[in-house]
């Protein structure tokens, strides 16, 4: 019934009186694991729970693969507290793409080694240039004679 479009026809009473039942609410949770690959990194009491929580439009919309699951967390708090609340999957149009790919071995290797390496080592050595005023005044002019004073 949840996965037809006869959800769309019931009522919220009708809704959420039947998502008090844990057994109808982690037939769900299955289901959408079947559905929806990145949900099998959840546990089915997980998905139970946030099921419980969630709006009959915020379910719909989980189920049609418009929210993920992070997206249904942050209605949800948001409905709650009265704060909106943003995450990275509500920026997946604003954002550039290669945001979102999978970083190669050789950046994860990179990002390790600035993650552990002390900032004095990171930083670039100033270089001098030898034919700079500097190192030619220096070289050439003896300062004033202190011994005569």
């Amino acid at each position: 019934m949840f996965f037809t479009d006869e959800v769309e026809n019931i009522s919220y009473y009708q809704y959420e009186k039947l998502l008090k039942e844990d057994d109808v609410r982690e037939k769900i949770a299955l289901i959408l694991q079947q559905k929806h690959e990145y949900l099998k990194e959840y546990t089915i009491n997980e998905l139970s729970m946030y099921i419980r929580k969630a709006d009959k439009d915020l379910f719909l919309k989980l189920k049609d693969g418009v929210y993920t699951l992070d997206q249904l967390k942050a209605r949800i708090a948001e409905r709650k507290t009265g704060l909106k609340y943003v995450v990275l999957d509500d920026l997946k149009n604003t954002l550039n793409p290669k945001f979102f790919e999978k970083p190669s071995k050789r950046q994860e290797n990179l990002a390790a080694y600035e993650m552990f390496t002390p900032d004095y080592k990171k930083k670039e050595k100033p270089r001098h240039d030898r034919k700079s005023h500097f190192f030619s005044s220096v070289s050439r002019e003896r300062g004033p004679d202190i011994r005569n004073y």
